[in-house]
């Protein structure tokens, strides 16, 4: 499932429908922040949140990659230190404080 953060920071999952949120289950939860490149459009909001059971690709195509804005350990499905567990029927709300 993937999200993009609001102006506020608020952001909604996504699976299949926009919106739907995340299947039920433990996830590690990578978040990213690109500061684009010179010939990468900017993106329309801020923090892309992505939870994962394994590793993500990279886009090709772009001429020179965007500079990651959070530290490298929140976008390795490996590294992170995020995790989250989507229970059937609950709230599921989570904030997650990213430090340096």
């Amino acid at each position: 499932a993937t999200g993009r953060t609001d102006d506020q920071g608020n952001y909604t999952m996504t699976t299949y429908e926009p919106g739907d949120g995340a299947a039920a289950g433990e996830y590690a939860v990578l978040v990213t922040k690109n500061t684009p490149s010179t010939s990468t459009p900017p993106p329309q909001h801020g923090i892309d949140v992505r939870v994962t059971g394994g590793h993500s690709g990279q886009k090709r195509g772009t001429t020179q990659a965007p500079e990651m804005a959070l530290p490298a350990q929140y976008s390795d499905w490996s590294k992170t230190p995020l995790s989250a567990k989507i229970d059937p029927g609950g709230e599921n709300v989570f904030n997650f404080e990213l430090t340096p």
